[in-house]
């Protein structure tokens, strides 16, 4: 979360030029709360991600009124950093945070399709197996550790990270699909190179 925040303030702050960071910081959440596939339940990922975050008492009531904020457990500090730069830094984190909850809800919305994707992957690559075995085809432990390797330090981790810290509009199906044809390629090659008995 961290991580994705830092980002996010680097981006709308040093990046971005055109419009306020905090509008732009909305903007992209709109975006995303549009390509939700259950818009009711997306509003409630970026709802209480926002929650968890910036709960605190006093906080919303001093950011939804500049002139006069209200009383805060964290005294004065609260009031003078909701102020003027200090307030836009604060909004663009309460939407990095926003847009945190949100993405995570779409990635765990793609899962089921990835894994289905993936089964099919592994089922057709264990008939290859079966094949080769009975061909007296050759063993290869090697394009299994790769393929392996590759799919648990490569390819999902990287992108789930990229998708869940980079606040630029990234549609999810063309971010995913390449991800899981090449998941599948990976788990299909790794059945039918699996070379301890099932």
């Amino acid at each position: 979360m961290f991580l994705s925040i830092v980002v996010s303030l680097t981006v709308a702050v040093a990046l971005q030029t055109d419009k306020a960071p905090s509008r732009y910081m909305s903007d992209l959440v709109d975006y995303y709360l549009e390509q939700a596939p259950n818009k009711k339940a997306a509003n409630d990922a970026a709802g209480i991600s926002r929650a968890l975050v910036f709960g605190w008492p006093g906080v919303a009531a001093a950011l939804s009124d500049e002139a006069k904020p209200g009383p805060s457990l964290l005294g004065g500090a609260m009031q003078r950093s909701t102020q003027g730069q200090g307030r836009e830094l604060i909004l663009v984190t309460m939407h990095a945070v926003e847009l945190l909850g949100v993405r995570l809800l779409l990635l765990f919305s793609a899962l089921p399709t990835l894994g289905l994707l993936l089964t099919i992957a592994l089922t057709d690559g264990l008939v290859a197996r079966y094949v080769r075995r009975e061909c007296g085809g050759h063993e290869s432990a090697t394009r299994h550790t790769r393929a392996k390797r590759l799919l648990n330090r490569g390819i999902v981790p990287m992108v789930a990270v990229v998708w869940l810290i980079v606040p630029a509009r990234m549609s999810l199906a063309l971010f995913f699909l390449p991800v899981a044809v090449g998941g599948a390629v990976l788990v299909w090659v790794m059945a039918k190179y699996f070379k301890k008995y099932l």
